[in-house]
């Protein structure tokens, strides 16, 4: 799990970087043969749209909750979940298969974030299909926990229908700006 967590850092850092040296615009990695740079050549060759940068940092905040679900995995269920009965070793390799599979959904999504321009179509094909795998993650950890552990995974998977419903909303961003209330509540229950 660790190595998916690590993984899951390195797409967030990536992406992250992408808001921050877009204003570059060119100048740093941009050598005649194509060559070295800082690995963020393709946003460097195109200024971001205020509609690019929104999407990104939706992306940003959806990488986030994908990586605080991780955190919480190791946390919250696998504590509980010690014995190596087959019902055990069975789950443990389901969750690896399933986490493995929203981590390689995470490269995709960032991966085309970083790569503007980008279409909606895309941004919301790639966003849906990493909520789907991550909101089966949350599932498959709800099975294996009580109380307050399973109540978490609940609301994990609010806020993951709640992302998806700000990715719906791409198409109408004002000005750059994701809004509406899903949004805001994402983004809040991230810090």
């Amino acid at each position: 799990m660790k190595v998916l967590q690590g993984l899951l850092d390195d797409a967030l850092e990536e992406t992250e970087d992408s808001l921050i040296n877009e204003g570059d615009s060119g100048t740093e990695g941009d050598d005649s043969d194509g060559e070295g740079g800082n690995g963020n050549e393709d946003l460097f060759d195109h200024k971001l749209t205020a509609r690019e940068r929104a999407v990104i940092q939706l992306v940003v905040s959806l990488v986030k909750l994908v990586k605080m679900t991780f955190k919480k995995l190791v946390i919250r269920t696998f504590v509980d979940v010690l014995d190596d009965t087959e019902d055990n070793v069975q789950w443990y390799d389901a969750i690896w298969e399933k986490a493995t599979s929203v981590s390689s959904k995470v490269d995709d999504l960032a991966g085309t974030a970083q790569s503007p321009p980008f279409s909606n179509d895309e941004i919301a094909t790639e966003s849906s299909a990493l909520i789907s795998e991550c909101e089966q993650l949350c599932s498959l950890a709800e099975s294996k926990t009580e109380g307050v552990h399973a109540v978490w995974w609940q609301n994990a998977k609010q806020q993951l229908r709640k992302a998806q419903s700000s990715f719906s909303n791409v198409p109408s961003l004002e000005n750059g700006t994701p809004h509406g209330k899903e949004h805001s509540e994402v983004c809040m229950y991230l810090k």
